[in-house]
């Protein structure tokens, strides 16, 4: 449930008008997915160790422009097989 069920397409829709109620909710469903990977993460692995909201979001924006069509969700289990801090 929760924002990040949203497509990739909506996400960067929103991202043009980040004071919106949209962005907030996917912005804040993104980053919290990503913390409760963190928090119980196998091997102690932490997608968000070393960088902050901005970089996350950086990325996923990149994702989602080459990925419309996906899930912002689908974007975040990206990006953790791709920081799988220890």
């Amino acid at each position: 449930m929760g924002g990040g069920l949203s497509s990739c397409g909506a996400w960067t829709a929103n991202r043009r008008q980040p004071d919106t109620f949209s962005a907030m909710v996917e912005e804040s469903s993104l980053t919290g997915f990503l913390t409760a990977i963190g928090w119980v993460g196998q091997d102690g692995a932490d997608p968000l160790e070393g960088v902050d909201a901005a970089a996350v979001f950086a990325w996923i924006d990149n994702y989602c422009s080459a990925h419309p069509l996906d899930q912002i969700v689908i974007g975040a289990e990206q990006f953790s097989r791709a920081h799988p801090h220890r």
